[in-house]
This record gives C-alpha cells, sequence and structure tokens, in this order.
C-alpha cells in the first residue's frame, strides 16, 4: 500500500497548505505514487493514522510540526498494528524540535528529497502511562516528556493559544513569554523518582524531564546527549533552585550546558516512575497528557524512520 501524508494545513502558523502546494509538485514531477489527506479538528490526524493502519497502512508521512508529528505516532502506535511502521516527516512547524532531534533539515524541499529515496532507520518512542478516573490511560511521545515548571508552561501557551485562536508566535518565545508569566507563582514540589530497579530517589524539584530527544521548547537543548535511536531516555532533574538563579541558568539551556549546573542532575534508564501530588501537571511534546504520578517506558525501536 503507498504511504499516506497527512497534512496539518494550519501548522506553521498557518503556512503548511500554501507549502503544500509547492511540495506536491516536487513529489509529482518525481511520480511518487501516494495518497494524501488534511486534517480537519484536533486529534484528527491521530485519528487517521490509527484507522489507516488498523487498515493495512504501514508508511504515513506527517506534514506539519511536533504537534502533528505527535498525533500521528499516537494513531500508529495506538493501531496494535504488528506489521513493521514507517514514519517519515516533512517539516512545516513552528518549533521543530523533533526535527532537530532527529538531525532533519528544517526545509520541507529537502525533505521531500529524502521521501522520494529514503533509508530507514529505527527510532524509539516513549510511553506514558496514567490513571485518569482510576482508569489506566496511555499516551506516546517522540521527544520528551515533563513534570514541573516546563509542564505549567506548556500548559499557559496552550490556555493563551485557545482563547486567542492562534499562536502566540513562533519557536521558543510562546514558551519563553509563558515562563515570565508562571515563574513568579510556581512553587517547587516534591517527587519520588525511580529508574529501572534502582531506588527510589525523593528530591524536591522545579521540573523532571524524561527525553528520548535532545530538544523541547522550540529549541532548548534540554537533554544534550538524548539520542531517539538509543534505547534509551535520558532524564533530567532541575532541583529546587531560587528563580533569580534560574533565570539566569536559563539561557545555557539553548546549548546544553544547564546540564553542568550542580541544581541539574542526569540519569538514563529505560523505565521511569515518577511519582508526584495529584495536582503536578505532566506535558508530552508540548501537549498537557495529565495530572499526578506516571510510568514512562522505552518502547525500542518502535517505528522505522524515513531519513
Amino acid at each position: 500500500m503507498k504511504p499516506l501524508i497527512i497534512i496539518n494545513p494550519i501548522a506553521g502558523n498557518r503556512t503548511t497548505g500554501f507549502n503544500w502546494l509547492k511540495i506536491k509538485e516536487i513529489l509529482d514531477e518525481n511520480k511518487y505514487d501516494y495518497d494524501h489527506v488534511f486534517t480537519e479538528y484536533p486529534k484528527h490526524a491521530s485519528e487517521i493514522a490509527c484507522n489507516e493502519v488498523k487498515n493495512g497502512r504501514t508508511s504515513i508521512i506527517a506534514l506539519g510540526g511536533d504537534g502533528t508529528y505527535s498525533e500521528v505516532v499516537n494513531g500508529m502506535m495506538n493501531a496494535g498494528s504488528e506489521n513493521d511502521l514507517c514514519i517519515g516527516v516533512i517539516a512545516s512547524g513552528t518549533g521543530n524540535d523533533f526535527i532537530r532531534s532527529a538531525k532533519i533539515p528544517n526545509d520541507f524541499e529537502e525533505n521531500c528529497r529524502r521521501i522520494l529515496k529514503p533509508h530507514y532507520v529505527p527510532i524509539d518512542v516513549g510511553k506514558i502511562e496514567y490513571l485518569k478516573d482510576g482508569v489506566k490511560e496511555k499516551y506516546y511521545f517522540l521527544n520528551a516528556c515533563g513534570m514541573g515548571f516546563d509542564a505549567e508552561i506548556i500548559n499557559d501557551v496552550q490556555k493563551d493559544i485557545d482563547k486567542k485562536k492562534k499562536h502566540s508566535g513562533s519557536g521558543t518565545m510562546p514558551f519563553v513569554k509563558s515562563l515570565l508569566k508562571v515563574l513568579p507563582s510556581f512553587k517547587p514540589f516534591n517527587v519520588s523518582l525511580k529508574i529501572d530497579k534502582g531506588q527510589p530517589k525523593p528530591m524536591k524539584i522545579m521540573t523532571v524531564v524524561v527525553a528520548n530527544g535532545a530538544y523541547f521548547g522550540g529549541g532548548m537543548k534540554i537533554a544534550p546527549d538524548a539520542d531517539i535511536r538509543d534505547n534509551l531516555f535520558d532524564v533530567v532533574a532541575i532541583k529546587e533552585i531560587g528563580k533569580a538563579r534560574l533565570l539566569r541558568v536559563f539561557p545555557k539551556i539553548y546549548k546544553g550546558k544547564h546540564v553542568n549546573e550542580p541544581e541539574v542532575k542526569q540519569y538514563m534508564g529505560t523505565r521511569i516512575e515518577l511519582n508526584g501530588p495529584d495536582y503536578a501537571t505532566v506535558q508530552a511534546d508540548g501537549e498537557v497528557v495529565c495530572k499526578g504520578s506516571i510510568v514512562v517506558t522505552v518502547e525500542k525501536s518502535a517505528l522505522k524512520m524515513m531519513f
């Protein structure tokens, strides 16, 4: 069955619909055989991907940004297929964290050329398990999930988007704007962090990030050694830190230099138990997922990526 391109026309501050005209021209000129469909509402990409995989489709290309990729991956993983599944991406978003982590050019024309002559590399996918009204739920991610001030910032960004019905900027700017809003009232809280079969580590944190890829927040190198192909998570915990000092350390995140600070601890593992208060927000790939305690596991080499 030919690949399906799922197009989110409002990604990239609504530029993707226009970009599609050029992308279609490139693919058609090269006689690339594909189907395509446009998303029409939030989570539609996930629904489409899930249904297509259940019906035997094994190759899906996501055209959009990090949110679109995340929806497609959740749909593919939730389909329960035993087939080898392939995902491709054509970059047309604002944050672009996944393509940074995957070392894919932020150039949709170059992405098209790679899809025309792809080579396939296995990549890992993260899985979050949590309880909602006493029922176990799951959510998949490509880049990173986090509990703490990063999740509260994502929550604020999403509220701003919902209020204005549009993005409040591109790249890292919405994250930084919300950081300055959220930080004054944010209070560190106690968690217990257990990695694989190790002993639980009690700590008071600003945030704990479980990273599959190196980047989040529109270009922040939160986990500089993370690799989407190494079958491991990099866990970055920022312990309680004065807010003025946090603002001084914050710029170092863009180059991954924050990990040298004494309040920042790094761990590696494949199964992460993060037990926190019921009010603690959890985000994954820029989407608010749940509140409270989570278990995060690596789905090793879960998908083949078109590079």
